[in-house]
């Protein structure tokens, strides 16, 4: 095929080229030692990272947090959107609407619990607590609710209420949530 006859330049800048890719090969592949080290600090990352999860999602739900629950649950629920944000007692709005200290403490609740089994079956896919589902949903159904009702009149209010918690729900939780789906708690 190649003769090194044929034109000595070529074959040794072909030969320059084959040892510059196997030295670059050989050069970037991790010792042993280098394996274990990062291995080992990837093992303590995941530990650590788990801790954190378990730590948030085994906080105490506030009791009035619980009681919107429990309402919920034995049918006093008022409203159209039988929601995981609904079950935790989440309400936006001029008339009903809560204050957003406290709106932003039942997402937080809505980010960290299992959600019942009884909620509409378009809810059952928000996934486990703590996780990128769990979180992207969330986002999602907010932005939703401010679409759907941000040309209705006598919304203005509710609709910066759901941006507003949004913005927060994304700069509060999003790079928590992208940390645990990194670790394996994605959905």
């Amino acid at each position: 095929m190649f003769d090194s006859d044929d034109n000595p330049l070529l074959f040794l800048l072909l030969l320059a080229l084959a040892a510059w890719g196997a030295w670059r090969f050989l050069s970037q592949r991790e010792s042993p030692e280098e394996r274990a080290r990062r291995l080992a600090e990837e093992a303590k990352q995941k530990r650590e990272l788990e801790e954190e999860r378990e730590k948030f999602t085994g906080q105490s739900v506030p009791p009035d947090i619980l009681r919107a629950m429990r309402d919920f649950r034995s049918g006093h629920f008022v409203g159209e959107d039988r929601s995981p944000l609904a079950y935790v007692g989440y309400r936006v709005g001029k008339t009903n609407g809560l204050a957003a200290w406290d709106r932003r403490r039942r997402l937080q609740v809505c980010f960290g619990i299992e959600i019942p089994n009884d909620l509409p079956s378009k809810y059952q896919g928000w996934g486990r607590p703590a996780t990128w589902q769990r979180f992207n949903s969330i986002r999602q159904h907010l932005s939703m609710l401010a679409d759907m009702r941000r040309h209705r009149r006598n919304y203005e209010h509710a609709v910066a209420d759901w941006e507003e918690d949004e913005s927060w729900l994304i700069s509060e939780f999003g790079e928590l949530a992208r940390r645990f789906a990194k670790h394996g708690y994605a959905r």
